[in-house]
């Protein structure tokens, strides 16, 4: 099967979920039909928005974005949700601690 490039249209984005936790801080091992699906990813790929809106993330940007958002799909094997840029609620930024 030949892997495919998905490019985005418009004002959306690609992302790639960050893995569900499957045990609690306390060590409980939670289930599959009880695991809630991860609010935060990486972004693959970027539309090019439009005359009326600029995007303003890029492919990289780790973001937080709602739990019934978008649209899950399979690209290439792998699971990846399609939302529009104005779901998601901002980007992630790593600090070093001092």
């Amino acid at each position: 099967m030949k892997k495919i490039k998905f490019h985005p249209l418009n004002d959306k984005v690609s992302i790639k979920r960050n893995t569900a936790e499957t045990v609690t801080k306390g060590g409980i091992i939670i289930p599959d039909n009880a695991r809630k699906k991860a609010q935060q990813g990486v972004i693959q790929s970027v539309g090019k928005g439009n005359n009326s809106y600029i995007m303003t993330v890029k492919e990289g940007d780790e973001v937080l974005f709602g739990e019934n958002v978008g649209v899950d799909i399979q690209i290439n094997g792998e699971d990846h949700l399609i939302v529009q840029e104005g779901s998601l609620y901002g980007t992630i930024e790593y600090l070093d601690e001092e």
